[in-house]
């Protein structure tokens, strides 16, 4: 197996989990890009920030669901102190050109009671900030070792909010 393979390169013993985490939220984004990207609104080549915003919007259709609440859950603990934005927030990096996603995001994590909504945007959007981080920014094996935990919550926030727009995703089926 490729992960372990890896680990073993680099001297490092594998745990139970190796590299799950990583492995899990890489195929989670690469299907929930081939399901949501052909729904996109104008359409586009890939997922994105604005693609997650044109599926998701502002509203309150989309279906409060178990994943979207845990992984939502956690990227508030990890993202947002009682104050506002943790250091963390930052490491998200998002580009000057989306400071409406992340006004979005602080904004909801602010909320008390956020809609089941603007917690899937929000899970959408930092997922695509992950991704994008995981492909364009630090490549230290370290980091990624560090966070298996968010990678493997954020396969489950992919999961959330491809069972949230199943309706759209599949209309045959409703």
């Amino acid at each position: 197996m490729v992960p372990i393979w890896i680990l073993e390169r680099e001297g490092i013993a594998p745990d139970d989990r190796g590299l799950q985490g990583l492995v899990d939220f890489t195929l989670a984004w690469g299907y929930a890009e081939s399901k949501i990207v052909p729904i996109i609104d104008p359409p586009q080549r890939s997922l994105n920030l604005q693609g997650f915003s044109s599926v998701i919007p502002q509203g309150n259709f989309f279906e409060t669901n178990q994943w979207i609440e845990s992984t939502f859950a956690e990227y508030r603990d990890r993202y947002f102190l009682s104050e506002g934005a943790s250091n963390r927030f930052a490491g998200l990096r998002f580009a000057e050109r989306d400071d409406d996603f992340k006004n979005e995001v602080s904004a909801t994590f602010a909320d008390q009671n956020p809609s089941s909504q603007l917690q899937a945007r929000t899970v959408g959007f930092i997922a695509y900030r992950l991704r994008n981080n995981l492909f364009h920014g630090n490549k230290s094996l370290r980091t990624i070792l560090d966070q298996q935990g968010l990678l493997a919550a954020s396969a489950e926030g992919l999961r959330g909010l491809l069972v949230g727009l199943e309706p759209r995703l599949n209309p045959a089926a409703g």
